[in-house]
């Protein structure tokens, strides 16, 4: 795109200028993934899940800002060891795309059969608990007026009754929390609107204790640090244009899938000539994500290809 311009095309000024917000993947993981940080991640939990959060290891993040930097920028996701063994995935997304909810199924899969080890037993499985914060709606939750939905394996007719309690997935719709919280003030959140905007400071009476606001003063606090950092700030100009571009992509090719698609539908059925031209256009976009280096797994949950579809390209 003409518009666009490469990190290396930044001015500096620009770019010393801009305010990286919690929303940003890598300051985000800077702020609640850190080790150091523990006393945040709690107090965020705790918020998010509305209950007590047992104290908390951020080892399992120890090298992923350096192998997210060495990397061709990744998904960048914290995991978190609570001392009950509870096991924590926090992902924060900016875009929402079709295979989304699938993909954090995939992710809490991971972690939950991770320290598995042949010859153990299923004692050995722990609760996990996922939690995608999404600054974008997801389709198929539109007819879902709530921003924060919670999800478990329930019973079809007995819906009170879920299978384990060690699967739990909360997904929190950023775009539907802002609508929410401006007719109704009993569902704001201090943690949410700290990833929002982080300079805010007022915060309405009662919805928040002198410790909450004390914690929430030390994100401040670690938030002006890291964004003041110059190689951080690197890393995460680096992420928002690897964003662009892959937005940018995924926009394109569903425009010129549905064109291309039509143009064949003419001969073979709209419906047909639709999904080939889709497909074929998937095929062109994954091989431009490889001339960018972007890894196998992501294009391949962008796209829907397969490792092997890819690979072929």
């Amino acid at each position: 795109m003409e518009n666009k311009k490469k990190l290396s095309e930044i001015d500096k000024g620009e770019v010393s200028e801009k305010l990286l917000l919690p929303t940003n993947d890598v300051i985000f993981h800077c702020i609640f993934g850190t080790i150091g940080n523990e006393r945040i991640t709690k107090a965020f939990l705790e918020k998010i899940l509305n209950r007590k959060v047992d104290e908390l290891n951020l080892d399992l993040n120890l090298n992923l800002i350096r192998e997210y930097y060495d990397s061709k920028l990744g998904v960048l996701d914290i995991r978190v060891k609570g001392t009950d063994g509870t096991n924590y995935n926090i992902e924060m997304q900016n875009s929402s795309y079709d295979l989304l909810p699938e993909r954090i199924l995939s992710y809490w899969s991971r972690l939950y059969t991770g320290d598995l080890k042949k010859g153990d037993n299923y004692e050995a499985l722990e609760k996990t608990i996922a939690i995608l914060i999404v600054n974008d709606k997801i389709t198929r939750f539109n007819l879902i007026e709530k921003f924060h939905t919670k999800w478990n394996i329930r019973e079809e007719d007995y819906a009170d009754v879920i299978l384990t309690d060690y699967l739990e997935i909360h997904i929190i719709e950023l775009p539907k929390y802002i609508q929410m919280i401006g007719g109704n003030s009993n569902v704001k959140n201090i943690w949410l609107d700290f990833i929002l905007e982080p300079e805010r400071k007022e915060v309405q009476e009662g919805m928040a204790t002198d410790e909450e606001l004390e914690v929430l003063k030390e994100a401040r606090e670690k938030w002006k640090k890291v964004t003041s950092d110059e190689k951080i700030r690197d890393m995460a100009l680096r992420w928002e244009m690897a964003e662009l571009d892959k937005n940018t992509m995924i926009n394109d090719a569903r425009r010129q899938g549905i064109k291309q698609g039509i143009e064949q539908g003419m001969e073979q059925g709209i419906k047909q000539g639709m999904e080939k031209g889709i497909n074929q256009e998937r095929k062109e976009n994954a091989k431009k994500m490889l001339e960018k280096g972007i890894k196998i797994e992501d294009i391949s949950e962008i796209t829907g290809l397969t490792k092997e579809e890819i690979e072929s390209l």
